[in-house]
């Protein structure tokens, strides 16, 4: 409201999110999720290395880290399920940590849903899964003995299919609201840094704020924009790193 003509562009050289068609399946809206690791005392990650692999990963790791320190030896810790294609970061963390190919994500993904939900609905998804159902069945019984305060997360590489499972299995578990929120995406023209690019060509932009990224070192070439940020009058930079972007702020 008091700054209507602002601009709220996003951009990622990597698409390194769950893909908004899966939450509009789910929701009927475009939004997406946002994770609240530090709320959750059981987290199933399913081939999400979300310590390591993604743009938030520094803010994940920290909350993640919250749930792990122990001061005392009755504290409270988090437990974390990870089942990945190949070791990460996030899988040296895990408590329980299960072997599988990506292609078989979301036939576990399915199962656990099954086990979750208390439906069979997604029997037929699951077929054919080579796993030791006692992974999963026991993973399934944690995340019901921890209803509110578990999280399943999913990669943002997997299908769409296994987003809307990770999600429906949250919502059965009363997770969303509480270990993960959803937010809205624009999905205008101007949301997108082309869109952004157009308006400080036209001379529409008189002061730019960059939170986190490093389009100077990898927005696309064809958009010049070490040229574009430095026709904008007032340009301020939040990271965390000294860069090409950080350089030319000022």
């Amino acid at each position: 409201k008091q700054l209507p003509r602002a601009i709220w562009a996003e951009y990622e050289p990597v698409q390194d999110e769950p893909p908004v068609a899966a939450a509009r399946a789910a929701f009927g809206k475009d939004v997406k999720p946002i994770y609240r690791f530090a709320k959750a005392s059981r987290i199933v990650s399913i081939d999400a290395d979300f310590l390591n692999a993604s743009g938030t990963n520094l803010h994940y790791a920290r909350e993640f880290a919250k749930g792990r320190k122990v001061v005392q030896k009755d504290d409270p810790m988090n437990r974390l399920y990870v089942a990945e294609s190949g070791f990460t970061l996030t899988g040296s963390m895990a408590d329980h940590r299960l072997r599988l190919a990506s292609s078989h994500m979301l036939a576990l993904t399915a199962a656990l849903a099954g086990k979750t939900t208390g439906t069979e609905v997604f029997a037929s998804l699951a077929s054919g899964l080579d796993v030791n159902p006692q992974w999963i069945a026991e993973c399934a019984a944690d995340l019901l003995e921890h209803k509110g305060d578990s999280l399943v997360v999913a990669g943002a590489h997997l299908p769409v299919e296994v987003h809307v499972l990770a999600y429906q299995i949250n919502a059965a578990l009363g997770n969303i609201g509480k270990t993960v929120d959803f937010v809205a995406v624009e999905t205008s023209d101007a949301s997108t840094i082309q869109g952004l690019a157009t308006a400080i060509k036209s001379d529409g932009v008189k002061s730019l704020v960059i939170l986190g990224g490093n389009p100077a070192y990898n927005a696309p070439a064809d958009l010049d924009w070490v040229s574009l940020q430095k026709s904008v009058p007032q340009v301020i930079r939040y990271g965390y790193y000294v860069d090409e972007t950080s350089a030319l702020a000022g």
